[in-house]
């Protein structure tokens, strides 16, 4: 349907089962554009085994951001280590669960408040080596 106003109409004669299913999707822009979040990331406690990300979100906008989402995308060959996300919830501000999965964590946070560096931190463990290109050849 090019013009998504106006009605739909299904009818049907006859006996038996009928079902009918109505979908509709629609994405709108928000004005403006400006950014709406500051984020600051720092890798540390890098080598071949272990790495420790840390993200820090603080809100642009006056008050606070109400519900909001961050994710965080795992490199190749490497798990987040659950006990440190389960220590987190609680205990960082606004965040109310995370989900995680082999290649992403993602937080839910009830809110981010503006002017304030809302900060998860990420350990992450090798599961498996992976060999570079040079190392096949």
């Amino acid at each position: 349907l090019k013009d998504i106003s106006g009605d739909v109409i299904v009818r049907g004669i006859g006996s038996g089962v009928a079902m009918v299913s109505l979908k509709v999707d629609y994405n709108m822009q928000e004005p403006g554009g400006d950014d709406a979040f500051n984020l600051v990331v720092v890798v540390s406690d890098i080598d071949q085994n272990r790495i420790s990300l840390a993200a820090c979100g603080s809100y642009l906008g006056e008050g606070s951001s109400g519900m909001s989402v961050m994710q965080v995308g795992l490199p190749s060959g490497f798990f987040a280590k659950e006990d440190d996300l389960l220590n987190m919830v609680g205990v960082t501000p606004g965040l109310k669960r995370f989900d995680a999965d082999g290649s992403k964590v993602v937080f839910y946070f009830d809110e981010i408040l503006n002017k304030t560096q809302t900060c998860v931190t990420v350990g992450m463990s090798r599961s498996e080596a992976l060999l570079t290109v040079n190392q096949l050849l």
